[in-house]
């Protein structure tokens, strides 16, 4: 089972997250939005993903993935941004992102990033 911390506060586009991840029967998934629910969940949950609204307005995301690094250094982090934008893109990834995408993402790339098939599942997760 992967274990994904799901970090985005527009509740429609969070529950769309998690509906279309257990969708596929290969998910656990956790949601949060304060830092420092964010910080007990990675840390008790040790999530292999997280996915991260690039835009989050009830923390600071940079703060967030730092957060995340110290709780859980193995996870893997998706960015999903409301827009493509190369500054914002190196700082995420200067910060410790994995992956990024726009929030336009299918939802078929979505699963494919975050739950690949059986026989790809050696390739790091999010790898973007």
């Amino acid at each position: 089972m992967i274990r994904v911390l799901v970090i985005e506060d527009v509740p429609l586009f969070r529950c769309g997250i998690r509906a279309t991840l257990e969708r596929t029967g290969e998910c656990l998934v956790f949601e949060a939005t304060e830092l420092a629910e964010i910080a007990a969940l990675a840390e008790l949950q040790q999530p292999d993903v997280a996915i991260l609204g690039g835009d989050l307005t009830c923390a600071d995301p940079s703060l967030i993935v730092h957060t995340l690094r110290q709780q859980a250094p193995a996870i893997g982090i998706m960015i999903l941004a409301p827009s493509q934008n190369e500054e914002r893109l190196f700082h995420f990834v200067k910060v410790g992102a994995s992956a990024y995408d726009l929030r336009t993402i299918t939802q078929e790339a979505l699963t494919h990033k975050v739950a690949p098939s059986p026989r790809k599942r050696s390739h790091t997760r999010c790898a973007g």
